[in-house]
């Protein structure tokens, strides 16, 4: 009867042990689990602010450039400028959201396209691009220079032509103004400015 006693007694003083580690552990557990998923979703939260900035920064940056289109439609003409929007191009790719990439890409593809259409027009009909105008003289030392055969009136007229390709081929401003507003809605749901 001693020894049953004696074994119950270690039993419930085993138990009640175990009631107090548990008592101690769960606390811990809870607080340990807490304080991991605060400090997830405080880096989540974080990265979500990172990326917010990061995207008001492109954004701004890429508005001023279609703004410039929308003031000056025959800069879709100068290389600078398309140069200028391509470098945008991988930004916009990892840091946009699907439709505001959409949105960039329709844009960089209509300004390479004029870009391109220019480009092919001016060499075609650049006087100074005539390979049959190049020459190569030698003087008395055997030194090699070359020159073209253009004269300043056919400089003068092919400029002529030019402005003439960028008034009549310049694109409309509502064409523009469509691929911005596009662009600008996209960029406002990104940045939750599109609140009413």
């Amino acid at each position: 009867a001693f020894d049953i006693r004696r074994k119950r007694m270690m039993v419930v003083g085993l138990e009640q042990v175990a009631s107090v580690v548990i008592s101690l552990i769960s606390p811990v557990a809870v607080a340990a689990v807490t304080a991991f998923l605060t400090s997830r979703n405080a880096r989540e939260n974080e990265m979500r602010k990172l990326l917010h900035e990061k995207r008001l920064e492109l954004y701004m940056s890429f508005y001023e450039q279609v703004e410039r289109c929308l003031k000056n439609r025959q800069i879709v003409f100068e290389q600078e400028y398309f140069q200028k929007i391509g470098t945008y191009k991988a930004k916009m790719t990892l840091m946009a959201s699907e439709n505001t990439r959409k949105a960039f890409d329709e844009f960089f593809w209509f300004i390479r396209q004029k870009w391109t259409d220019y480009h092919k027009y001016s060499l075609g009909n650049d006087p100074a691009f005539d390979e049959s105008r190049h020459h190569t003289t030698y003087d008395e030392n055997g030194n090699e220079s070359e020159w073209v055969d253009v004269s300043r009136e056919e400089l003068d007229a092919f400029n002529d032509e030019i402005r003439r390709y960028k008034k009549t081929n310049k694109p409309a401003k509502e064409v523009i103004e469509k691929y911005a507003e596009e662009i600008y809605q996209s960029m406002r749901n990104d940045l939750g400015s599109n609140l009413k």
